[in-house]
C-alpha cells in the first residue's frame, strides 16, 4: 500500500502556533531547572540594563558638575553700527575740547609773558634818578649819603633791581649795621631802611703798647677809632669817608682791647645812667680801671674781659656811692687826688697835700 509524505506547507499549517506544553512524560526536576535557568537569564538581562543605565547617569552627573564649576562668560552682543558712530563722535568732541583748552592756556601764558616783558621795558617802571629812592630810619647819615652808596645806573628798570644785592652793599660800610631794600610799584621807586651804628665813645690805643709794624688795614683798638654801645669798633673817619657829618662823642676810652665788649656794655649802661658826669675811661691797667669824673679820678678796680650780673651789680653800687660823694666835695678845702671805690661800702678819698709857704718869703712880703 502506498502512502504519500506531506509537503512542507502542510507541515507548517498543521504546526501548533503556541509552544506545546510539557507532556506528562517530563520529570519535576527538569521543570524546576528550566524555570531557574529562565529566571537567571531574566535577572542577568535586567542587571545588564541597569548597569548600563547607571554608568550613563554617572557620566552625565560628572559632566554637569564639571560644567557647573566653570563660569562661562556670555558672549558680548555685537555692537550696532549706530552705537559705534556715536562713540566716535564723542571721542572727536573730547579731542577738540582738549585742543581748545591747550590752545587757550598757551595763549594766556604767552600774553602774560609778553605783558611782563612789556612792563620791564616800559618807561613807566624805570628808576630815572636817585630822587625815586626813599630812605627811612636814618639819623646820622643823610638821605643823599645813603643814596650815594647804592650802585645803580640811571635809568634802570625797576624789575632789574636786585634788593638783596643793594642791601649787602650798604652793610659793607661800617656805620650801617643792617639794611632792608624793597621795590615800590606805585609810585615806582625803591625803599631803603637802614639801622645805623651810633658811636658813643672815642677809643685811644694804649701808648705803652709798642707798634710792631704799620698795618695795611685798620686794626681794632690799635689806632684811634670809635665804638658803639655794643663795643663794635670802627675807624675814626668811618662817617667822614662816606660824606657824613657826625659829631665825635664826648666820652673817650683809653687802652680798651678786643674781647672787652661784654664788660664795655655793662660800663656804658652805667655811665649813661649815672648822675655824675663821666668823661673818660682809663683801661690801660686791667687790675684797676679809672673813671675820670666831675669829682675827680675814680678807681673802681678790675673789670676783666667779661661782663655779668656780679660785675654789673658791683659797678652800679660804685656809681651810687660816687653820687653820694657829690656834696662832700663842696665842703672840702683840699684838692681831691682820687676817689677809691674798689669797696663801694667804704669809699676812700685821697687828697693832694697842700704846700706850706716858705717863712722867709712870707716875712719878706711884710
Amino acid at each position: 500500500m502506498s502512502s504519500t509524505l506531506p509537503n512542507s506547507s502542510d507541515l507548517l499549517s498543521s504546526a501548533p502556533k503556541e509552544a506545546p506544553e510539557l507532556t506528562h512524560n517530563a520529570t519535576p526536576d527538569a521543570v524546576s531547572a528550566s524555570k531557574e535557568v529562565a529566571a537567571n537569564d531574566s535577572q542577568a538581562e535586567s542587571s545588564t540594563a541597569a548597569g548600563s543605565d547607571g554608568q550613563s547617569s554617572q557620566s552625565n552627573t560628572f559632566a554637569k558638575g564639571a560644567l557647573a564649576g566653570i563660569s562661562v562668560l556670555p558672549k558680548p552682543p555685537a555692537p550696532k553700527l549706530q552705537a559705534l558712530a556715536s562713540r566716535r563722535q564723542q571721542l572727536r568732541a573730547q579731542r577738540r575740547g582738549r585742543f581748545y583748552t591747550l590752545a587757550w592756556r598757551t595763549a594766556v601764558v604767552g600774553s602774560l609773558a609778553f605783558g611782563l616783558v612789556w612792563l620791564a621795558k616800559s618807561p613807566i617802571w624805570l628808576i630815572r634818578s636817585a630822587d625815586q629812592i626813599e630812605v627811612e630810619d636814618n639819623e646820622l647819615l643823610s638821605d643823599d649819603n645813603v643814596r650815594s652808596l647804592l650802585s645803580i645806573t640811571y635809568p634802570q628798570s625797576l624789575l632789574e633791581v636786585q634788593p638783596d644785592d643793594l642791601a649787602e652793599q650798604l652793610v659793607d660800610y661800617e656805620p650801617i649795621a643792617d639794611a632792608i631794600v624793597s621795590r615800590q610799584l606805585l609810585p615806582p621807586g625803591i625803599s631803603v631802611k637802614v639801622i645805623e651804628r651810633t658811636p658813643v665813645a672815642v677809643t685811644l690805643p694804649d701808648p705803652a703798647t709798642a707798634v710792631q709794624q704799620i698795618p695795611e688795614q685798620p686794626v681794632p683798638f690799635q689806632e684811634p677809632g670809635v665804638i658803639d654801645a655794643q663795643g663794635y669798633w670802627m675807624p675814626y673817619n668811618s662817617y667822614a669817608d662816606i660824606g657824613a657829618t657826625a659829631q665825635p662823642p664826648t666820652l673817650s676810652v683809653k687802652g680798651m682791647q678786643a674781647g672787652y665788649e661784654s664788660a664795655w656794655q655793662t660800663i656804658y649802661r652805667g655811665i649813661a645812667q649815672s648822675p655824675v658826669a663821666i668823661t673818660s675811661v682809663d683801661w690801660t691797667r686791667a687790675d684797676n680801671v679809672i673813671l675820670i669824673s666831675e669829682l675827680g679820678p675814680v678807681h673802681i678796680g678790675p673789670l676783666g674781659s667779661n661782663g655779668g650780673n656780679g660785675l654789673e651789680s658791683n659797678f652800679q653800687a660804685q656809681l651810687i656811692a660816687l653820687d653820694q660823694l657829690r656834696g662832700i666835695r663842696d665842703k672840702m678845702t683840699e684838692t681831691i687826688a682820687y676817689i677809691d671805690l674798689r669797696d663801694p661800702d667804704n669809699p676812700v678819698i685821697e687828697t693832694v697835700p697842700s704846700a706850706e709857704p716858705d717863712t722867709e718869703e712870707a716875712n719878706s712880703m711884710f
